[in-house]
This record gives C-alpha cells, sequence and structure tokens, in this order.
C-alpha cells in the first residue's frame, strides 16, 4: 500500500485551522469537508484513464 503525502498550502492551512483550541462543531466539519475534497481531487489522479468516442444524436 503506497501512502500519498498531501503537501498543498491550502490543505496545511486547513490543518492548521483545525488545530486551533476553541473550534466550533460546524466549523470542524466544514474543514474537514474541505480537506476530504482535496483527498479527493489528488486520488482521483491516479485513476486510469481511457478515451472514448461518443455519438450524440441532437434533435
Amino acid at each position: 500500500m503506497e501512502i500519498e503525502l498531501l503537501d498543498h498550502l491550502p490543505v496545511q492551512d486547513r490543518v492548521t485551522r483545525l488545530r486551533r483550541s476553541g473550534i466550533k462543531g460546524a466549523d470542524f466539519r466544514s474543514i474537514m469537508v474541505e480537506i476530504g475534497m482535496f483527498m479527493g481531487y489528488e486520488f482521483a489522479k491516479t485513476l486510469k484513464k481511457r478515451q472514448l468516442m461518443l455519438k450524440l444524436h441532437l434533435q
């Protein structure tokens, strides 16, 4: 299993915000969602891709 390091400045900023004392629960969840989106983006870059030719019948 390979471990991927998220070394993005925006992610580092979000983690810094999470570490602050007195963070509200809603803010914590919101920041975790943002970090999850960054993680999803990084994961999507590792997926195998292939090109498809689509024929669309427009009226």
